[in-house]
């Protein structure tokens, strides 16, 4: 499967409140470049964007390379930090 490029994430994010599934990050404000585009932080095979919310911030990681059992890799560290409910940790949700 191929991925979005940058470019194409950033020109997605330029319109996050009708992208995201998740209701209160789509409300939400999203960093933005001096230049006014969105801001994301590449590393590895994904892209952070930060969105601001009335309870945060929240990081939005958005994979732009292949990797093998990524999605079950994330969605087993989703479902095992949910299980602890240490003070110790952020709050993490693996969405598709």
């Amino acid at each position: 499967m191929a991925y979005p490029s940058l470019e194409q994430y950033n020109q997605a994010f330029s319109a996050h409140g009708t992208l995201l599934a998740d209701p209160e990050l789509r409300a939400g404000t999203l960093a933005k470049s001096g230049l006014g585009l969105p801001l994301a932080i590449s590393g590895g095979f994904a892209l952070t964007y930060t969105v601001s919310t009335a309870r945060g911030k929240f990081a939005v990681r958005c994979f732009h390379r292949e990797s093998k059992g990524l999605e079950r890799r994330y969605a087993a560290i989703s479902k095992k930090l949910a299980s602890l409910r240490s003070p110790y940790f952020l709050d993490f949700q693996f969405q598709p």
